[in-house]
């Protein structure tokens, strides 16, 4: 693999990552479970995917793999290909990986304050990440560093690089991982279940935000969110994920508004509208835990919709609609 520094610009619309037949487990003692089974997903230059699904639906595993994060000791990659701008990452080593991350591939957590060092200012931090590509005669740290924060419109910048992560509101730190993943001008962001910790409110301005610097920095993005209700605000395409399984995928325009699968329905049922009136239609149960999915489509416990050959065959992906879908109410056509 070649230094990143050396590459030329990638043009807009062409396949950035794809992921295709992905198989993730995680070892534990001396069994292994999957966590991602056979997942297919491309991601195209400068275009906003988004990954939805519940908690332990997998998404998480998922988008590590595609940083090159997940625990080398814990998981491993058993089938499948996994590709970014046209090389096979499933033989890259520690070093190529090291050189993509950061620099073409960055990631913005869950949990800002888990994610940053308690006992380090934001100035600090912001500038080791700075300081990785900035040449000795360019532009000082200092001011690179009130740029990006302006950038993720963070006024007084001098009191926040100052500040230590616990002297922040929750949307501010926020705003500050935002900033540190786009310090070195990725290819591709993957921001996991960034507003999950946040209200109302903020979400909506952090939501806002990556969508505009996604598109004034023409850089691709994996919005991986457990809120459905997000998607149409961002993502161009959605795949839904369950037990480990994309479910569904397709533009996120036929997902919304003509979902195939059950899952997905059940998903859409749940969410309040201006029209909503008393109690909402809730999805009854949980996602299996990996280690124990039932047999054929792991969604079948839960489906209102099921049938005889849901709890014995685990359906193919097939066309639906506008959409790819792995569901038996949908036979091969």
């Amino acid at each position: 693999m070649t230094k990143t520094d050396n590459l030329a610009p990638l043009s807009v619309g062409g396949d950035l990552v794809s992921v295709q037949g992905l198989t993730v487990e995680y070892i534990s003692g001396k069994s292994a479970f999957a966590a991602v089974r056979e997942a297919n997903l491309t991601i195209r230059a400068g275009e906003t995917v988004a990954l939805v699904g519940e908690s332990g639906c997998g998404k998480t595993t998922l988008a590590l793999s595609l940083i090159g994060l997940l625990p080398s000791k814990q998981s491993r990659i058993t089938a499948g290909s996994l590709s970014f701008d046209g090389q096979d990452m499933r033989a890259a080593s520690n070093d190529d990986w090291r050189i993509l991350r950061g620099r073409r591939i960055a990631m913005v957590f869950q949990d800002p304050f888990a994610a940053l060092n308690p006992v380090l200012t934001i100035g600090h931090q912001l500038g080791e990440t700075i300081e990785l590509d900035s040449p000795k005669d360019g532009e000082p740290p200092k001011a690179r560093a009130a740029e990006l924060l302006k950038m993720v419109q963070l006024d007084e910048s001098e009191r926040i690089l100052r500040s230590y992560p616990h002297q922040m509101s929750g949307g501010q730190r926020q705003r500050v991982m935002i900033a540190m993943a786009l310090a070195r001008r990725p290819d591709l962001l993957i921001a996991d279940e960034p507003t999950t910790a946040l209200d109302v409110t903020i979400q909506d301005e952090i939501v806002k935000l990556l969508r505009r610097l996604q598109e004034e920095l023409r850089m691709a993005m994996l919005f991986v969110t457990h809120n459905v209700g997000l998607v149409q605000q961002i993502a161009a395409r959605t795949a839904v994920m369950y037990a480990g399984r994309i479910v569904e995928h397709g533009s996120s325009a036929s997902v919304l508004s003509d979902p195939q699968h059950p899952y997905t329905q059940g998903l859409l049922k749940s969410l309040p509208t201006l029209t909503s009136r008393g109690t909402l239609p809730i999805l009854e149960g949980q996602p299996p835990e990996p280690a124990h999915v039932p047999p054929g489509c792991a969604f079948h416990p839960r489906c209102p919709r099921r049938f005889e050959p849901c709890d014995k065959v685990d359906p193919a992906e097939r066309p639906s609609g506008s959409s790819l879908t792995r569901c038996h109410l949908y036979p091969e056509q």
